[in-house]
């Protein structure tokens, strides 16, 4: 996902629709998608459920006002002095998503538009292309001759995949690929720091 997409969708008034990893402006209040996925929780009556949660991330311009609230389906949260409730939180691939309804506007007996649960999330599935690009990144340390100059590659190579792909932390081109990366990494940094010391 480039910086140039949009993928909060404001449906019509009062509807919004949010992407994992994005962020909402609204009345000046940052808001935010994290962390969706599938889990066992306690509802409001201590029941015990399980289903799809999502953590919203409320960021003021005041930070002391910062909360994460962890969500699912049915749950209300108040942010800028709105009440909103969750209509739908979905996984996704390679993005989760949310749709939150400002309650104001289904409370005040107007005939609004019912807001209908995000699409956006329907994302293109991995293919090829996400299984073959970190490849040149895991190759590249290989080019050098010494364990230093592997080891100053992979940390190239590393930071590299940071600005070029942006992790989002799912899949193969998120945690999976970024740890292996970085296991590379710390592998040839502990081969150039044995040489040394002992070469």
């Amino acid at each position: 996902m480039t910086q140039n997409e949009k993928p909060i969708i404001e449906q019509n008034a009062g509807c919004f629709n949010l992407l994992e990893n994005a962020v909402l402006d609204l009345d000046q209040v940052r808001v935010g998608l994290a962390n969706v996925w599938e889990e066992t929780f306690e509802d409001s009556n201590a029941d015990q459920q399980r289903g799809i949660r999502g953590t919203i991330c409320v960021m003021h311009p005041d930070s002391s006002r910062d909360f994460d609230l962890r969500v699912s389906t049915g749950s209300e949260i108040s942010i800028a002095g709105k009440q909103f409730r969750v209509i739908d939180v979905s996984e996704g691939k390679p993005y989760g998503s949310l749709t939150l309804e400002q309650m104001e506007r289904t409370d005040s007996g107007r005939n609004e538009l019912p807001c209908s649960p995000s699409n956006v999330h329907a994302a293109p599935s991995l293919n090829g292309i996400d299984y073959l690009l970190p490849i040149p990144f895991l190759c590249l340390p290989y080019v050098a001759n010494s364990a230093t100059a592997r080891a100053t590659l992979a940390v190239v190579c590393l930071l590299l995949w940071f600005i070029l792909v942006r992790p989002n932390w799912r899949g193969v081109q998120g945690f999976y690929t970024t740890i292996l990366l970085l296991l590379h990494c710390l592998f040839w940094m502990f081969i150039a720091i044995c040489r040394g010391l002992f070469g």
